[in-house]
């Protein structure tokens, strides 16, 4: 079976950035060849969990798959100022079709595994095909190295999450530079500051790499978390 899947913010009654993800989801389903997923069907549904949250708040996941099953699942919201714990894990899972490398879907090796294998970890940063840097297992995966904020490219098969994107262009319209670039990971353990990205965690800094702890001093990760709370207080990315 072939699934894809879109994980949202809720609270209080609204979505965050909602049509991002919405748009992101109709991508991905696109480019696995999944059947027509029916947009009223979806917002229907959609309508239901945030009647039935009410003004709490929830994450949100959609699924969908080669057999036109959507399900809809709530959690909790997790915590978001806990450092992070990352190991290195070098299982290449960029092994799919160009076509759908960083889709959010069951193509790739799946992050429950990897969570298995490394149980005392909140996250595994995982290598691609070419020995660089792709992202974590659930997340996305910014380092600072040499001063400069730094990325790994979605041709790398980083998640093309929204959170991401979403944080880069509101670093750059601040005037912080974002490098898209990739990665070795003999530069990853020389990183001075790590943060992980993605809808449940926000911006969440990393303290921690392989055992080995980060510096307490994080001014882009601060920045960065500074910068995607503007986004969260505006009005206009909640619907």
């Amino acid at each position: 079976m072939i699934s894809c899947f879109e994980t949202l913010e809720l609270q209080s009654g609204k979505f965050f950035a909602l049509p991002a993800h919405l748009d992101h989801l109709a991508r991905t389903v696109a480019a696995l060849d999944l059947p027509r997923l029916d947009r009223a069907c979806l917002d229907s549904a959609l309508e239901l969990i945030r009647t039935g949250v009410g003004q709490g708040s929830a994450r949100v996941r959609i699924s969908w798959n080669d057999s036109s099953a959507l399900t809809i699942a709530t959690s909790g919201i997790h915590p978001h100022d806990k450092l992070a714990a990352v190991v290195m894990n070098d299982w290449c899972r960029v092994g799919a079709p160009a076509a759908v490398t960083g889709l959010k879907t069951t193509r790739y090796a799946s992050a429950t595994v990897l969570r298995a294998l490394h149980p005392s970890a909140d996250e595994a940063i995982l290598l691609n095909e070419q020995d660089e840097i792709s992202g974590g297992a659930y997340s996305n995966v910014f380092v600072v190295l040499d001063g400069q904020l730094i990325t790994p490219p979605l041709e790398s098969g980083c998640r093309d999450g929204v959170t991401r994107s979403l944080l880069i262009d509101s670093l750059r319209e601040n005037g912080t530079e974002v490098l898209e670039s990739p990665i070795d990971p003999e530069r990853f353990s020389q990183a001075t500051e790590v943060f992980l990205t993605s809808t449940t965690r926000h911006v969440q800094a990393v303290g921690w790499v392989n055992g080995k702890g980060l510096p307490d001093h994080r001014p882009f990760t601060e920045q960065a978390s500074s910068s995607f709370a503007r986004l969260l207080r505006d009005p206009s990315n909640w619907s």
